[in-house]
């Protein structure tokens, strides 16, 4: 199954090959319908919740909210390489964090392409930093990744304690990636380069900019306040779907064709059947293992965060994110109350800044080099494996090195 998620053959969708291993469980009778349904439903909250922020990213994006974005950050750079990685850096960290990662990965990705190949840039430094900071930069917020939407729904921890505790692990984690990868990439990134004088043809009205941009703000206004008052964080990102969608739609800035094919409405069948395969391994041993390295973590003091933390990163790599945070989740019931929460969170920094070292380590990564890919540019999986294991190692250490620090 991993396989077919890295090589996907014949463009296989990711979804196939999650229904695929969830179908081969039912046959052999490790897992069972009760499980299926089981998984849609504690899952549901948070499938739709990002089904409706694609919807919302989406018509953003058609109206040309993000390619806008995009060249303010070319035009802050004023022609510095450096400055321009910097900028594009922090804005798919933006949209990480308010909007995640796979909107970085699916709408941000295909626009860091197109803009550093009319530049003439070397597109390493760049397509590898896009495809970091979706992964690195998703720890601010529950909404900001899966793993983590599926974490804080299981915690049940208030919002801003969520907030309060990720956000300088993030920070550290993301600090750390910049340094690396500005000196690992020192060669590759110019001083200078030239940009165009011309104002870019972007895509949409000025007027569409508008409505959308407001609209996707009030969203992001609307999860903060959810998230602070204890409402189900998908009801903010419904409610702007739904006001929204139709005013794309009969304004004609967003083409129904486009709103069918944009969406990744095979999302819930990738999760439910992550979820179903996890648990068919669970049955299997794979649970329990993992079970006992966070009882074993005990007390919660550094080295126990940092075993965690690796030990959730190396699975990640190996499997997969999504299904290693379901096999987190399936561990969590029987660790120790006293000490859930701070393990849960070293968790996190594993199945979130973790992933960064394979190519299949997240589904972000896989969309960002896919993407990439249908531009022409070309990044081996031996390449990328090597500056993920040195960075990666690295911003784990820091992320978790802080995290410990916030407890204490």
């Amino acid at each position: 199954m991993v396989a077919a998620l890295v090589w996907r053959p014949g463009d296989v969708n990711e979804a196939v090959a999650a229904v695929a291993g969830a179908l081969l469980a039912l046959a052999i009778g490790t897992a069972t319908l009760t499980d299926v349904w089981r998984g849609t439903v504690d899952t549901a909250g948070v499938l739709v919740f990002l089904i409706a922020m694609m919807l919302v990213a989406l018509i953003a994006e058609e109206s040309g909210c993000f390619e806008w974005a995009a060249h303010q950050a070319v035009g802050l750079s004023r022609g510095n390489g450096r400055l321009l990685f910097v900028n594009l850096y922090v804005l798919g960290a933006l949209v990480t964090v308010f909007l995640s990662l796979d909107v970085t990965a699916i709408m941000i990705a295909p626009i860091v392409c197109s803009l550093i190949r009319r530049a003439r840039l070397s597109p390493l430094p760049y397509v590898m930093g896009c495809a970091f900071v979706a992964n690195t930069a998703s720890l601010f917020l529950p909404v900001s990744n899966l793993t983590n939407m599926l974490v804080y729904s299981l915690l049940g921890v208030p919002f801003w304690a969520f907030v309060r505790l990720m956000t300088l692990p993030n920070l550290a984690a993301m600090a750390v990636n910049l340094l690396v990868f500005l000196t690992l990439f020192r060669r590759q990134i110019p001083t200078c380069f030239s940009t165009n004088p011309k104002s870019p043809d972007l895509p949409g009205t000025r007027r569409a900019r508008l409505i959308q941009g407001i609209g996707l703000g009030l969203v992001v206004l609307g999860l903060i306040a959810a998230g602070a008052l204890g409402i189900p964080l998908y009801l903010p990102a419904v409610i702007g779907a739904i006001i929204l969608t139709p005013i794309a739609l009969i304004r004609r800035d967003l083409p129904p064709g486009r709103l069918l094919r944009g969406v990744s409405w095979s999302l819930p069948f990738f999760v439910i059947g992550m979820y179903t395969v996890v648990v068919a391994a669970d049955r299997a041993g794979l649970s329990q293992l993992w079970a006992g390295l966070m009882a074993s973590a005990g007390s919660g003091n550094l080295t126990s965060l940092l075993s965690i933390a690796f030990g959730s990163g190396l699975g990640s790599n190996l499997f997969n994110n999504i299904p290693m945070a379901l096999v987190v989740i399936t561990g969590l019931p029987s660790t120790n109350p006293s000490t859930m929460v701070s393990l849960s969170f070293a968790s996190l920094i594993g199945t979130n800044v973790g992933p960064n070292v394979t190519v299949f380590g997240s589904l972000a990564t896989i969309l960002v080099l896919n993407a990439a890919r249908r531009q022409g540019i070309i990044i081996s999986p031996v390449r990328y494996l090597g500056v993920g294991a040195l960075t990666t190692p690295l911003m784990i250490l820091a992320s978790t090195l802080v995290l410990w620090l916030m407890l204490r």
